[in-house]
């Protein structure tokens, strides 16, 4: 697995988790600048130059590249609502639903390590 470090990948992701929530409640502000696609993270690097061809045989893979797409879609959108939104019922669903999101994308990620 040259070129891939999974614990860095989910480390990098956690970390997007940990700076969504602070930005729910109000701790910091985050903008969609802020954010990069699922293509510009090092994990999106590697997925999209050689990890997908490498490992193509791994149905995990195809579950990998299309959660790691929505965490990201999902950062970018979370970004973009409301001070509003952010701070009611609707803030906490959201946040609820990307960490089970991010969650699933870590489990992957762990799986493809037991695997290679």
């Amino acid at each position: 697995m040259d070129g891939l470090d999974i614990s860095m990948a989910k480390i990098s992701h956690l970390d997007w988790k940990s700076k969504l929530i602070d930005f729910i409640y109000g701790f910091n502000d985050l903008k969609e600048s802020d954010t990069i696609d699922h293509f510009e993270c090092d994990f999106g690097k590697w997925l999209y130059s050689s990890g997908l061809k490498e490992f193509e045989h791994l149905p995990i893979m195809k579950a990998i590249e299309i959660e790691h797409k929505i965490v990201h879609n999902d950062i970018k959108r979370i970004v973009n609502i409301s001070k509003t939104e952010r701070e009611g019922v609707a803030g906490q669903q959201i946040i609820d639903d990307f960490k089970l999101k991010c969650d699933s994308l870590i489990t992957l990620l762990d799986q493809l390590k037991l695997k290679v």
